[in-house]
């Protein structure tokens, strides 16, 4: 798992967030999935086969819900497209609906519940239902949009007069690039996502964070993923505050303010060793003096020498 997958993973360690993210892309902002319906669950799934040691699949994050479970794949890579995602979480359910199965069968010998007949070789009594398994694949890329399969027919090269008996898998996927409005989005996902759709134009930006006043002071977990993945750069303590309720929180706005003049203050140093740099060559040419002379008759300090050094 990337850096920015790890940001991410801990950001949907919370249940509004992570039953936000599930309203707001499947049910249009309606509270269908609420936290406090969910549990967590183990987000390794191994299936074992005989002669085997097993094939281990992980899922960013997995839910019991009310029954039923969800589960979160998150892409936050900058540039990674999985175009065997179609696949993998096909892979994914079939696993944890067979784990399902398995676990009914331990159940039933526990209660003494035997099966005979066709259920035995089956290892499920006639007619036990499982549970239904959703997955979301949140996809965070800010190079390029989702260019890969969305459904398996995608993926298959399939004449049309068989293709009504070939059955299609469809992914639940979520790419900011896709959309406009992020109002159905209750918690810091808004911020987050709004701000991705406008990590290019740093202006856009500022006035989406002065625009959400009560979204932009977020808890410390929301504040580090969106810093990390947008791949900025600032400081959580300088923007540490409190709420109207004493709560801590990071005023993202301040820190946008901050990470701009961090960029002012970064280009002015690099267009100063950019001359320096260019002063030493144009010395070192004209009076065919080796880098060291160089350095020495323009005064350029040692830390700075050894920059120069390594661009030379």
């Amino acid at each position: 798992m990337g850096q920015q997958d790890l940001y991410q993973s801990d950001f949907y360690e919370d249940k509004r967030r992570f039953a936000d993210v599930f309203n707001g892309v499947l049910f249009n902002g309606r509270e269908v999935i609420k936290p406090e319906e969910l549990e967590a669950e183990d987000s390794v799934k191994v299936r074992l086969r005989d002669g085997e040691t097993g094939k281990k699949i992980i899922c960013d994050k997995i839910r019991k819900w009310k029954g039923k479970y969800v589960s979160l794949l998150v892409l936050a890579n900058q540039s990674y497209v999985d175009y065997r995602m179609v696949l993998r979480v096909m892979e994914s359910e079939v696993i944890g609906y067979d784990t399902q199965r398995k676990e009914a069968n331990r159940k039933n010998l526990e209660e003494g519940i035997k099966l005979v007949g066709d259920e035995y070789p089956s290892g499920i009594k006639k007619g036990q239902k499982l549970v239904p398994i959703i997955t979301l694949v949140l996809y965070m890329g800010k190079d390029k949009l989702w260019d890969g399969a969305r459904s398996l027919y995608e993926m298959l090269e399939v004449d049309e007069e068989i293709k009504p008996f070939v059955n299609d898998f469809k992914l639940n996927l979520f790419d900011y690039h896709d959309w406009k409005d992020f109002s159905r989005f209750k918690t810091a996902n808004r911020l987050l996502f709004e701000a991705l759709s406008c990590s290019s134009d740093k202006k856009m930006m500022k006035r989406i964070l002065q625009k959400n006043i009560e979204n932009r002071k977020v808890d410390r977990e929301s504040a580090k993923a969106i810093r990390g993945i947008l791949g900025v750069k600032f400081n959580l303590n300088a923007i540490k505050t409190k709420d109207e309720e004493g709560r801590e929180v990071y005023d993202l706005c301040k820190a946008f303010d901050d990470y701009k003049e961090e960029g002012r203050r970064e280009g002015k140093r690099e267009g100063e060793q950019e001359m320096a740099l260019k002063l030493v060559k144009k010395l070192m040419e004209n009076q065919e003096v080796s880098f060291e002379v160089a350095v020495k008759m323009l005064g350029i300090s040692k830390s700075r020498q050894k920059q120069l050094s390594a661009l030379m």
